[in-house]
């Protein structure tokens, strides 16, 4: 979800050199988005990523539109559809495993007992 808030709004005519200020307004929308990259691995700790991310927020408006006069004789808020962003993002991300657990011990094979030396059975005769 995404809280669209658009504050202290004003816009200006620049052909009719006329302003028109919005009061502040904020409505919810679904927001979604999408994220692919990759990632080198530079050395044991530290990995290079190249990583694109698109992000929809939905629509959003501002209040009330009133003139420079202060004047407003319909409800007239300014809309914008579709607000969105494409990102190109590079970053370095640094591990701080520095110092590795040692290695286990080799597991313990079983092994039977030596045989037991018996003499042989002596017959009778």
């Amino acid at each position: 979800m995404a809280n669209v808030t658009i504050h202290d709004f004003r816009d200006v005519n620049v052909a009719t050199n006329g302003v028109a200020t919005g009061k502040d307004n904020s409505q919810w929308n679904l927001a979604w988005a999408f994220h692919a990259g990759v990632g080198y691995e530079v050395s044991r700790n530290l990995m290079l990523e190249l990583s694109y991310r698109y992000v929809s927020l939905g629509d959003g408006a501002s209040g009330d539109l009133i003139d420079y006069q202060g004047n407003n004789t319909i409800n007239n808020p300014m809309e914008f559809k579709d607000i969105s962003s494409h990102d190109i993002r590079l970053g370095l991300r640094w591990k701080f495993d520095c110092c590795a657990l040692p290695a286990p011990p080799p597991p313990v094979v079983y092994q039977p007992p030596p045989p037991v030396y018996q003499p042989p059975l002596m017959r009778r005769g």
